[in-house]
């Protein structure tokens, strides 16, 4: 769930998502939600590989990655594909993390998706 809210377990405990986590079958495409200009292709710890896409104001970051199949400074089309989705073979569980920023501000991804 996107943005501020309680944890569902611990009672008084907050939780904060940047963006939304979605769960697709293993070997899952990820396509750019708009076109734009890939600014970063890189990797975190535990976020696996994360490719940042600017769309003018906005911004899309695709984290949780097993391949990328674009590059820094590439101009990407709506729906292109852009990279697979990591499984963890140990959980068997493919999560992809989306977040859209305007700027330093945080945005529902679902109203993106929603709209594309």
């Amino acid at each position: 769930t996107f943005g501020t809210h309680e944890h569902p377990l611990i009672k008084g405990i907050k939780i904060n998502n940047d963006g939304i986590y979605i769960s697709v079958p293993e070997g899952s495409k990820v396509r750019a939600i708009f076109k734009g200009e890939v600014r970063k292709v890189f990797e975190i710890p535990g976020k696996h590989k994360l490719v940042l896409i600017r769309h003018g104001d906005y911004f899309s970051v695709y984290a949780g990655l097993s391949e990328v199949y674009v590059k820094e400074g590439e101009k990407v089309k709506t729906k292109q594909e852009i990279g697979k989705v990591y499984t963890d073979t140990e959980e068997h569980k493919t999560v992809l993390e989306l977040q859209i920023w305007k700027g330093s501000v945080k945005v529902n991804p679902q109203y993106w998706l929603a709209r594309h």
